[in-house]
């Protein structure tokens, strides 16, 4: 009984069904992170180049 249990154990641990999805979800996790610290670093920079931008003479 306990030998049969231990293979079942064994076998569902071993699995690797799933895995590769896994895999996706932890990257695309770490990317949009990385995103989010980046440009919230960088966010002050963007938006005084934004206020830079003049359309004073685009305008009639």
């Amino acid at each position: 009984m306990f030998e049969r249990i231990s293979l079942k154990l064994a076998e569902l641990v071993s699995r690797e069904e799933g895995q590769g999805a896994t895999e996706y979800a932890m990257v695309i996790a770490f990317l949009v992170i990385g995103l989010t610290v980046g440009l919230g670093a960088r966010g002050g920079g963007i938006d005084n180049f934004l206020d830079d931008v003049k359309l004073d003479g685009l305008i009639p």
